[in-house]
């Protein structure tokens, strides 16, 4: 926390390229770094932070969510879900190797996720089986990491929204 965000821009999934700098003009910023929508647990907790929205934008912040899957998986979520926040596509996790650190999955584990029919090559197009461990950034609107937090690698355990609409409350002051 105190470090400034680094700068990047990913297509959101429509194809539409999403700057971090633009959103930081409008104000802060909370960026979850997601799995996939293969995970119950990020589904869980992309509609979790799908009802607090009203109140993130109530502090003037936006959110996004930025996940390694090919870009049609993620608009899968956002239709599915109805989501009013943007979900961005990070292929290979580039941007996400800047915040938080990448799990890397040997053949073993992507065999015995094949077993239970999650087949991480139909998400992942770039060839990898590289996954960020979830967290939650937020981000003041002078591009300054306010908030940091990862569950300690536990994919089971999420940020609580509470986190964030505290971290947003005390940039608010």
């Amino acid at each position: 926390m105190g470090d400034k965000t680094p700068l990047f821009k990913l297509p959101n999934a429509k194809g539409k390229i999403i700057s971090i700098e633009n959103l930081l003009n409008q104000g802060p910023v909370v960026i979850s770094f997601n799995r996939g929508n293969w995970c119950p647990y990020n589904n869980l907790t992309l509609n979790t932070y799908h009802k607090i929205f009203p109140k993130i934008k109530n502090f003037g912040a936006n959110l996004i969510a930025i996940s390694p899957q090919i870009p049609y998986r993620p608009s899968d979520i956002e239709s599915k879900n109805e989501f009013v926040f943007e979900v961005l596509y990070d292929a290979g996790n580039n941007v996400a190797n800047l915040f938080t650190t990448i799990i890397k999955n040997g053949t073993e584990i992507i065999n015995e996720a094949k077993k239970l029919g999650i087949y991480f090559y139909d998400f992942l197009d770039y060839n990898s089986k590289d996954i960020p461990v979830p967290a939650v950034f937020v981000i003041d609107k002078n591009g300054t990491i306010v908030f940091a937090k990862s569950e300690n690698g536990n994919y089971r355990l999420r940020v609580q929204p509470q986190d964030i609409l505290d971290a947003l409350s005390y940039i608010a002051e």
